[in-house]
């Protein structure tokens, strides 16, 4: 490692993106600009139900490196790979179906990201295969934080839920306070 390190030069960043923070497409046109060779953009604006590829495949027409990590929806134009969360989901009502729940709850994020719709096709699918109720009172859409996961697991408490699958790991967090 160390004589690759000495014949290259790599330079990281993280560059972690808000509504109140710089956005990502000012990073994209920043690495664009320092002559960076690539990026590796996690859960970026293409998980927006229906924003696209277009920053992206315009970096890689520049001859840039660009891999896209979570949230990708097929067809992707640009190397990617993801996690398939409406699996997870299924296996997560398959779990709690068979220590005896019959009215799981699901927390999801906000539907306009892909991972959200995913996650909550996953669970309704899982449900109705098993004959279990998957009606919208058993489904909480919130955000994906641990105050997001708290507040939605006060609905679905009022719900009579006996079990919860969440869609993020600090939903489920917010969900056991």
């Amino acid at each position: 490692i160390e004589a690759r390190l000495a014949r290259h030069d790599y330079i990281c960043m993280v560059c972690p993106t808000t509504a109140e923070t710089i956005n990502e497409q000012d990073y994209l046109d920043q690495l664009t600009a320092m002559n960076a060779e690539g990026a590796i953009v996690i859960n970026g604006r293409y998980a927006g139900v229906g924003i696209g590829y277009a920053p992206y495949e315009a970096l890689v027409a520049r001859g840039r490196r660009v891999v896209l990590v979570n949230a990708v929806a097929p067809p992707c134009p640009v190397p990617s790979v993801t996690v398939d969360v409406a699996v997870g989901a299924a296996a997560a009502v398959e779990h709690l179906a068979s220590l005896v729940h019959e009215r799981i709850g699901c927390l999801v994020g906000p539907r306009r990201y892909t991972t959200a719709r995913e996650f909550a096709t996953g669970w309704r699918t899982a449900m109705i295969a098993r004959g279990l109720q998957a009606g919208d009172g058993l489904l909480s859409e919130t955000l994906f934080t641990i105050e997001g996961g708290q507040a939605g697991t006060a609905k679905l408490l009022e719900a009579d839920v006996t079990g919860i699958v969440a869609a993020s790991d600090l939903m489920a967090i917010g969900a056991v306070r």
